[in-house]
């Protein structure tokens, strides 16, 4: 429905309820009138925007939209944000800053160690993956805006019982690094979107200044990371004060396709476990095994095929805030499975094409993982690479099975076919890529492999590729 701004005016789509709750850069003082909702002045400094969201609105996705690279800098996975990177990443770290309970070890961010997940109320967000697109005002979606807008740095659209939307000016340099360490110029991505969480889940700003949710940034915002009494006030005085009877999920244990949930306080019967989506996509509602029963400190279910990695939430079978657990990471990895075979190889000097294999499963406790290659050109030399895509390119006298994405591919040492065109590599877990850096391999993360290989006598570019394996590793 189009509706008239004015006479002579173009029409322009209805907001309904637009309400701005907007982050004011150092220089802008709050004015008075930018909250058109009436706030609430409580003890302290908080105030708050007179609404909650109620169980079925506690979801968060990110739309990846960011456009300075420095927004997704940070291509090094953590086992308490499991599969994810760079502003993704950033912005799950700063949602389950609020949260009642620890996130996982609570680590992850190094100005805070121990201490991501720490709003003490019965406020437990369920973050649900990539978006993508940036979806409606009310989709709980996080997204880059073109332009700027005066003194903003983000604005979060129609925060209300029905849901939000927080935008972030593409005119700023923001930053996703962890270490706090940031350039000149640039403005903290998790900071900034932990004080506009706090706007989605029903606070307004507040006049202490220690708090996160203090209208004016200062610095860099990696201050507004941690949320502070003030904070945690707030989202109490909304939510209440997790109690001791709330759900809590102590251990996670995946055998095959079967998820047990180890914990205290579930009900007897019609308890949900909720995981986040696998991939992007959805309609950002977690994937949910419901009707299950429980003798109170133990749950079973089959792992939904669409669930993936991320976050695991109990909910108990009643409608109260204290009846959702806080968040824990899981990779929903834990069984093992040999290396498949896809893509194609192709002819080669010597016969039909290179053929990858492996006699064994990733896993980082048996820690035995030979990459093989037959049928290729004897003694001549090649690399095994790996990426996190799987492609199908033409390139050389082949085709390109692996690609990088965001992280590139990775080399490994060169090697040389023997004289029957065989040749192997046993990865060292100690080392790269095992040992460090944006390649290396963690529980959880699925990669691809192939042989890129010199054979000057056939063809027209003088090399080659085998077929490609991809495996999940596992422990």
């Amino acid at each position: 429905m189009k509706i008239p701004t004015g006479p002579g005016d173009p029409p322009r789509p209805r907001r309904r309820g637009l309400r701005p709750r907007h982050l004011l850069l150092p220089s802008l003082a709050l004015v008075a009138g930018v909250l058109s909702t009436a706030v609430v002045p409580d003890a302290r400094g908080y105030t708050l925007l007179g609404f909650s969201l109620d169980l079925d609105q506690r979801d968060f996705r990110v739309h990846n939209n960011f456009s300075d690279p420095s927004a997704n800098n940070n291509q090094s996975l953590d086992d308490d944000f499991p599969g994810y990177r760079g502003a993704i990443m950033a912005i799950w770290k700063a949602h389950v800053e609020w949260q009642s309970a620890a996130h996982g070890t609570g680590d992850g961010d190094p100005t805070q160690p121990g201490g991501l997940g720490s709003g003490g109320a019965n406020f437990d967000p369920s973050f649900q993956g990539e978006s993508p697109t940036p979806g409606g005002i009310d989709h709980n979606v996080h997204a880059e805006i073109s332009g700027c807008s005066g003194g903003l740095y983000a604005f979060t659209e129609q925060p209300d019982a029905g849901g939000w939307r927080i935008r972030y000016y593409s005119c700023v340099e923001w930053a996703d690094g962890p270490d706090g360490q940031l350039d000149p110029g640039e403005i903290d991505l998790q900071g900034v979107a932990c004080h506009q969480a706090g706007h989605a889940a029903g606070l307004g700003h507040s006049i202490d200044h220690d708090a996160s949710m203090y209208a004016v940034v200062t610095g860099t915002g990696v201050s507004l990371r941690s949320i502070e009494s003030d904070d945690r006030s707030g989202i109490m005085a909304i939510y209440g004060s997790a109690g001791a009877n709330k759900p809590r999920i102590d251990q996670l244990i995946v055998i095959g396709d079967e998820l047990t949930v180890h914990g205290e306080h579930f009900s007897p019967g019609d308890n949900q476990i909720w995981f986040t989506r696998g991939g992007p996509g959805g309609d950002g509602y977690p994937v949910k095994a419901t009707g299950l029963s429980s003798n109170g400190t133990e749950l079973t279910c089959v792992i939904p095929p669409e669930a993936g990695k991320g976050d695991i939430l109990v909910r108990r079978g009643a409608t109260a805030y204290q009846d959702l657990s806080a968040a824990r990471p899981s990779y929903l990895a834990e069984t093992c499975f040999q290396p498949t075979s896809y893509c194609t190889t192709t002819p080669n000097s010597v016969g039909s094409g290179a053929i990858m294999s492996s006699r064994n499963m990733p896993s980082t406790t048996e820690q035995i993982l030979p990459l093989e290659v037959d049928g290729g050109p004897p003694n001549q030399f090649g690399i095994f690479y790996y990426g996190t895509d799987q492609i199908a390119t033409p390139y050389g006298d082949g085709v390109r099975c692996v690609g990088g994405g965001n992280l590139g591919v990775f080399r490994l040492p060169v090697l040389n076919l023997d004289p029957f065109g065989k040749v192997g590599l046993m990865i060292d877990w100690n080392t790269y890529p095992v040992g460090g850096g944006p390649g290396e391999w963690l529980i959880g993360d699925t990669w691809n492999a192939q042989f890129w290989y010199r054979d000057p006598t056939a063809g027209t570019a003088g090399f080659n590729f085998s077929d490609a394996l991809s495996f999940t590793i596992c422990h």
